[in-house]
C-alpha cells in the first residue's frame, strides 16, 4: 500500500488562502472594534449634550423672560445668554399705579424666605431688559418696573397679609397684569459658548455686557472639547417668550451630533 503526503504546491496553497482568511477576519474585526468605539463616543456626548440642554432649559425656563439679553455675536450666531432667576412671586393686593413705595401682598407667597433681602429685586411689569439691568444707585431714586427690596413685613400673621417695601426714594410706575410681582436674585447669570466648551457664569453684576464675561462671577465649565462653536449659539423670540437653544457636537469620523431644544418661559410682564 502507497502512502502518499501534500505536495510543495499544496502546502503553498493553504497557507495561501489562510493568509487570505486571516487578513479579511482581521479587517473585520478591527472594523467592528472600531464602529463599537465610535458608538460609544457618540452615545457619550449625546448623554452628555442631552444633560447640558437640561440644565439650561431648566435654569433659562425659570428666569423672567424680560431679563434674556443676547450677547458676543459670531457670524451672525449669538454666543451668550444672559437672564435673572426667578426666586419667588404672586399676586400683590394694591394698586402702584399712584407711583407706590410698597405692595401688600399674601406672605405665603413669598419665598425666598430666611430674612435676608440685600440686593433682591422686585418687578411688577418689566417689558424689557433696559428695565432689569439698572445699577443699585439708579434702583434707590426715581420710578420704574424694578425696585430693591428695603424690608419685608408682615402686618397681620392671622390675615397672611404682608407689605414689601423699596429702598429709597424708589417707587413703581404702574400695574402689571393681573397684579403681579416677581423677586429676582440679587445678581444675573450667563451661559456662554466660548472656544470649545460651555461655560456657566454665576453671580455677575448688573452691567450690560457685548463680549464674554472674562473673570466675572463664578465660572463653570459644562463640557470638554468636543464642542462645535461655530454651529452653537441661542436665539430669543421676545413676543413668544421663548429661547432656541442650538448645540452641535463633534463626532468621530468627522460627523456632527445636532440637537435644538425650544425652551418657553414661565415667568413674564
Amino acid at each position: 500500500m502507497v502512502r502518499r503526503g501534500f505536495t510543495l504546491v499544496e502546502l503553498v496553497l493553504v497557507l495561501v488562502i489562510l493568509g487570505i482568511v486571516a487578513v479579511f477576519t482581521s479587517r473585520f474585526l478591527g472594523s467592528s472594534m472600531l464602529l463599537y468605539r465610535d458608538s460609544q463616543v457618540s452615545n457619550e456626548r449625546l448623554a452628555q449634550a442631552s444633560f447640558m440642554l437640561t440644565k439650561m432649559g431648566r435654569d433659562i425656563a425659570g428666569s423672567y423672560s424680560s431679563s434674556v439679553r443676547l450677547f458676543g455675536s459670531n457670524n451672525g450666531k449669538y454666543k451668550c445668554i444672559q437672564f435673572a432667576p426667578v426666586r419667588g412671586g404672586g399676586a400683590y393686593l394694591n394698586s402702584v399705579s399712584n407711583l407706590s413705595s410698597a405692595i401688600g401682598i399674601a406672605s405665603k407667597d413669598f419665598m425666598p424666605g430666611s430674612g435676608n433681602f440685600d440686593n433682591l429685586r422686585v418687578v411688577i411689569g418689566a417689558t424689557a431688559a433696559v428695565d432689569i439691568y439698572q445699577s443699585d444707585s439708579t434702583l434707590q431714586t426715581g420710578s420704574g418696573a424694578v425696585g430693591i427690596i428695603d424690608s419685608y413685613d408682615e402686618n397681620n400673621p392671622e390675615t397672611g397679609l404682608a407689605t414689601i417695601t423699596l429702598e429709597g426714594t424708589r417707587k413703581f410706575s404702574g400695574d402689571s397684569d393681573g397684579r403681579r410681582y416677581f423677586i429676582l436674585g440679587a445678581s444675573s447669570e450667563a451661559y456662554c459658548f466660548t472656544g470649545s466648551n460651555l461655560m456657566l457664569y454665576e453671580g455677575l453684576n448688573w452691567s450690560t455686557y457685548s463680549t464674554v464675561p472674562v473673570g466675572a462671577g463664578i465660572v463653570e465649565r459644562l463640557t470638554g472639547n468636543q464642542l462645535n462653536f461655530s454651529q452653537s449659539a441661542f436665539a430669543f423670540d421676545a413676543l413668544a417668550q421663548t429661547v432656541s437653544i442650538r448645540l452641535v457636537l463633534d463626532l468621530p469620523d468627522n460627523k456632527t451630533l445636532v440637537l435644538n431644544q425650544l425652551v418657553f418661559m414661565n415667568y413674564g410682564p
